[in-house]
């Protein structure tokens, strides 16, 4: 019986919250353009973060150069001697580094076709 009593009062008021003018309900133009503005500064400002993580995390890796020097000139009949030099640029250094040399004679008038790792399972 509680309920049923104050049951139209509930009505009355949200007959008397809807009946006022909905243009007080709807946000004006000027604080939607302002969220839209505030929206692509932040989508920027994440881009640009994410950027400079993602440079900073690749500058931060260990970057080495290999340069390959012959100790003698070479000579048919003799062993050739070469020494290679690992420069090691980067922010880091590179750890537990395993060298692989492969190398192939041909006859002079042979095109040079450099072979790697992955050519080699192809052939």
């Amino acid at each position: 019986m509680i309920y049923t009593t104050f049951r139209p009062l509930k009505d009355r008021q949200l007959n008397k919250s809807t009946s006022q003018k909905s243009t007080q309900i709807r946000p004006h133009n000027l604080s939607v353009a302002l969220s839209i503005l505030a929206l692509a500064v932040s989508g920027l400002s994440f881009w640009e973060s994410h950027e400079a993580r993602r440079i900073n995390y690749e500058t931060s890796l260990p970057a080495i150069s290999a340069t390959v020097e012959l100790t003698e000139p070479l000579t048919a009949g003799k062993q050739i001697y070469f020494k290679v030099i690992l420069d090691n640029f980067g922010r880091s250094p590179a750890k537990h580094m395993m060298a692989f040399v492969s190398y192939r004679f041909a006859p002079s008038g042979e095109e040079f076709k450099p072979r790697f790792a992955n050519s080699m399972e192809e052939s």
